[in-house]
């Protein structure tokens, strides 16, 4: 069976790579030179943030965790404690090992 390409990518990952180091370079140095606004310039341009500054105070980080079910929470904590042990167990090793959590 022949693959028969409907559309194909004008670049791969690879040839576009020197092309997005350079973009990266110049908008590193463009956030370094403008500091923290043209970072939130970026953010505009780029992700469509409207909501003023991304610092949150105290009020809107509980707000926000309020909001997080308590499973979710669970859920997170407990892959925390699957990667922190076995990330653990890797470097205490420092060999190849089998461990079951």
């Amino acid at each position: 069976m022949t693959i028969e390409y409907i559309k194909k990518a004008e670049k791969t990952s690879a040839t576009g790579e020197d092309n997005t180091r350079d973009i990266v370079s110049a908008m590193l140095k463009e956030i370094e030179a403008g500091g923290e606004e043209k970072a939130l310039e970026y953010a505009r341009k780029l992700d469509g943030w409207d909501k003023g500054s991304p610092v949150m105070t105290r009020e809107q980080i509980d707000a926000a965790k309020a909001k997080v079910p308590q499973q979710v929470k669970d859920d997170i904590h407990f892959a925390y404690d699957r990667v922190s042990g076995f990330a653990r167990h890797q470097r205490d090793s420092m060999k190849e090992f089998e461990v079951e959590l």
